[in-house]
């Protein structure tokens, strides 16, 4: 764990693997689930599809047992479940988490997870969000706020206020972890989008994903940066690579993710965007995200 918070990102997930491994062959099922919760959420950005089955293994055993106090770190793990598009699932479980909550500040972090959640499907006041931007800053809550401003980022960009974005991308790049989230990807999309190019360079210039899954947010970031320099070819490679990477990892949102951010960026009569666009709205339109159609 300390070497992955550290930036050893890929000796740390086979450390915890192994020690995951370890603990279950011999029956140290805290230490498993210590293990398993650890990995989910590091694996929430380079492995989306796998960080769900560990959030669901966590979720079972922890429940089994009555340890109620993973509850809270299984309700953010699961936000891998966006990228595999298993929103009904998210839903239902953090309806389930919060019903069972007793903890105020508990039941406010889940209630941010499903605003979250719910900016791509309809609109909602950001409020409870920026308050708790608030709160998390004052409790010096690194990890909360590096969440509550992915979920700001993400509500500006659904309702189409760019600038916004970028300029809280900017601000979460500034954080200690927070550059290691593909949101900040998405912000440095959104300032070159909106004609700023220093405030890309910025982000650029701080972003430190892992690989992987994350390696889909840099080659739409790639191919929007073609795309704005005129370099149309080289832009739809990146573009269709994305999209058949998200494919691979099993990210049903993803590949929808990929094929808007080629939509936005290209011209309408660019060759096979029309297939793109019409498995992408097929994806929205069936998750229900009416906020990215």
């Amino acid at each position: 764990t300390a070497l992955t918070m550290r930036g050893s990102w890929h000796e740390g997930v086979a450390l915890l693997t192994g020690a995951l491994a370890n603990a279950n062959e011999r029956g140290l099922v805290r230490v498993a689930l210590r293990a398993a919760n650890n990995l989910a959420s590091f694996l929430t950005v380079t492995d989306p599809r796998a960080s769900v089955a560990r959030t669901r293994e966590v979720l079972a055993t922890s429940h089994r047992l009555g340890l109620r106090s993973y509850d809270i770190y299984s309700a953010g793990n699961g936000t891998a479940a966006l990228l595999t598009g298993e929103w009904a699932w998210y839903r239902a479980t953090l309806d389930e988490l919060r019903e069972a909550m007793t903890d105020p500040s508990a039941i406010r972090d889940i209630d941010i997870l499903r605003l979250s959640l719910d900016a791509w499907c309809r609109e909602i006041d950001d409020g409870p969000i920026r308050d708790s931007l608030e709160a998390s800053r004052a409790e010096g809550d690194v990890q909360l706020e590096v969440g509550n401003l992915s979920g700001l980022v993400e509500l500006a960009y659904a309702r189409g206020d760019d600038a916004s974005a970028a300029a809280l991308g900017e601000a979460l790049a500034g954080t200690t972890i927070g550059a290691s989230t593909p949101t900040c990807a998405l912000a440095a999309r959104l300032a070159l989008r909106t004609g700023d190019r220093a405030r890309h360079d910025r982000i650029v210039a701080m972003l430190a994903l892992p690989g992987g899954a994350s390696d889909v947010d840099l080659a739409l970031l790639e191919g929007t940066r073609h795309a704005v320099d005129g370099r149309v070819p080289d832009a739809i490679e990146r573009f269709r690579w994305a999209i058949e990477t998200a494919r691979s990892y099993g990210l049903r949102f993803g590949v929808a993710w990929a094929g808007l951010a080629m939509a936005e960026a290209l011209p309408p009569d660019t060759p096979g965007l029309a297939t793109v666009v019409a498995e992408t709205r097929a994806i929205l339109d069936d998750l229900g995200a009416v906020m990215l159609l």
